[in-house]
């Protein structure tokens, strides 16, 4: 593998992301496998000094799950689309695997899955990165003793979550619970609804894409009552693209957070929306 290549970070990691969360998803036992490697290198451009050749590399995602009947492996790729034994898929693949294959096409390349029934499945896809020179990782030295945020300072908030995926709720139930907040889950905007009614929550996170009410519609219904004016909306979503960002915005949210969530990130917002400082104690690792 080339130690420097230049792509498009933000859409691959969240591609990844997608194709990665899904397979853990559908995978009761077994595994999962990632793989990455260079299947062809090429000449560079000329006109760019940077770069010194072009590589062609390949991202698959194997796990060993369900798997999917060849009839339906093209029907996986619409949005809200389950296939096989309902008893079995706990939940749909949401927008992740259609906004995956269209980010794909959006760096020129194709998202293509291999999968029979009880075999599991194989997503993969290639792309063109150039390999480029003049760029070094910056090497980080970290003190012996990091101070370890254990909570924030005032009173105790309220959170509600509300995502269509079990997993992306655990994440931030994971991330918040032990810094003391209380929290409550929904799995779609319409038990958003309900769930911010009963709980009268201080902060709302929104997942934007969801089914039977999606987070902008949500978030437009919880701006409409007097009850949540004030309430921090945060939203938070897989959605690579600009126009869903501003739209979650210009429909009420106070932030936009990408998935996957990253902890700092996620802290300096609550911060800043919430106006508290967080605490630290001891020191982590």
């Amino acid at each position: 593998m080339p130690t420097n290549v230049r792509g498009d970070e933000q859409r691959l990691r969240q591609v990844l992301f997608n194709l990665l969360s899904n397979a853990v998803k559908f995978t009761d036992k077994g595994g999962v496998v990632f793989k990455v490697g260079v299947v062809a290198t090429d000449l560079a451009d000329e006109t760019d000094s940077s770069a010194k050749s072009v590589a062609r590399i390949r991202f698959q995602v194997e796990d060993s799950g369900i798997g999917i009947a060849s009839e339906h492996l093209e029907e996986i790729f619409l949005p809200f689309q389950q296939v096989g034994d309902r008893r079995q898929m706990r939940e749909g693949t949401g927008l992740g695997l259609a906004i995956s294959r269209k980010l794909v096409e959006m760096m020129s390349g194709n998202l293509e899955v291999r999968s029979a029934p009880g075999q599991g499945s194989i997503f993969e896809f290639e792309l063109e990165m150039l390999e480029v020179e003049g760029w070094h990782p910056k090497t980080t030295i970290y003190p012996d003793k990091v101070p370890e945020v254990i909570g924030y300072k005032g009173q105790r908030r309220k959170v509600l979550v509300v995502d269509e995926q079990r997993e992306n709720r655990t994440v931030l139930v994971k991330f918040l619970a032990p810094l003391g907040f209380e929290i409550v889950e929904a799995e779609n905007g319409q038990q958003g609804l309900v769930k911010a009614a009963e709980f009268e929550p201080d902060v709302i996170f929104m997942d934007l894409v969801m089914p039977v009410m999606d987070g902008f519609e949500a978030t437009r219904q919880l701006r409409r009552s007097p009850d949540f004016q004030n309430t921090v909306i945060i939203a938070a979503s897989a959605s690579a693209f600009e126009h869903d960002q501003q739209t979650s915005l210009n429909v009420g949210c106070n932030a936009f957070l990408s998935k996957p969530i990253r902890y700092k990130q996620l802290l300096a917002t609550l911060e800043q929306l919430l106006g508290f400082e967080m605490g630290v104690g001891g020191a982590g690792k």
